[in-house]
């Protein structure tokens, strides 16, 4: 048995995971962990369902890739 306790919001920014790439991403790689996600399917076709239904913004409103302000200032400096 598993026990969540939810994202940290360092876990969130180290990772990203107000991107959705990067949410994909890391569901994809923690799958194993994740007892709604069926190992004898295809992973990715689940972790987009269930981005659909439970995170339908990151489709519209939360689409565009966003990036912090380090990211920004590091840009910026090159």
């Amino acid at each position: 048995m598993l026990e969540s306790k939810g994202v940290k919001s360092n876990s969130e920014k180290w990772n990203k995971l107000y991107n959705k790439e990067k949410l994909e991403k890391f569901l994809f790689n923690h799958s194993e962990k994740i007892d709604r996600i069926n190992q004898d399917e295809k992973i990715e076709p689940q972790i987009s369902k269930w981005i659909n239904e439970n995170l339908p913004e990151f489709n519209t409103s939360y689409s565009n890739t966003l990036y912090n302000y380090e990211e920004i200032k590091k840009y910026l400096k090159k």
